[in-house]
């Protein structure tokens, strides 16, 4: 009888969706990007770089910087144990300056007397204003809004982080 053994599929998500590793003005890690093939089972793992072995993990994490700030290739192999099968993928990783905005839904649903903080926000020491250039800003407007502001329906409010002491 014949045997039919499928591939391994290793469908590389990151964990910014943006695949990028944001780094400073000095180009040190401001924050890793993690690299997941979404495969669990009876398999082996290979990452490289320029034909360089850097993981043998199912996920791998891009935590240093591109020396000269270029986007950079990452390769998976994944191997089934049982039948010696093998399939590779690949993704782009890029480099930003700066600090990524912190992730969440973009639309949420909310109560009367719900505020800021009540939003689904995932990052580090999140603050909330009311304009998107307003953190950047030298007027008294650049002052975050409390987290008990209370929402307003059709009102965006805008959201940054701040990794390493870089907002």
């Amino acid at each position: 009888p014949l045997r039919v053994n499928p591939l391994p599929n290793p469908v590389i998500v990151s964990n910014n969706t943006l695949n990028t590793v944001y780094v400073d003005s000095n180009n040190n890690l401001v924050q890793a990007l993690t690299l997941d093939t979404q495969l669990t089972g009876n398999y082996s793992f290979q990452w490289s770089e320029n034909g360089n072995v850097v993981g043998t993990t199912s996920a791998f994490t891009v935590n240093t910087a591109s020396p000269t700030g270029a986007d950079r290739t990452f390769v998976v192999t994944a191997a089934n144990l049982t039948t010696g099968c093998t399939a590779s993928s690949s993704i782009v990783v890029l480099q930003s300056t700066g600090t990524p905005s912190p992730l969440g839904p973009i639309i949420q649903p909310f109560n009367p007397g719900d505020t800021l903080g009540d939003l689904n926000v995932l990052g580090s020491n999140v603050l909330w204003y009311a304009s998107s250039s307003n953190k950047d800003s030298t007027t008294t407007n650049s002052t975050p809004l409390p987290l008990n502001t209370l929402l307003v329906n059709g009102t965006t409010y805008y959201a940054s982080q701040t990794i390493g002491g870089l907002e």
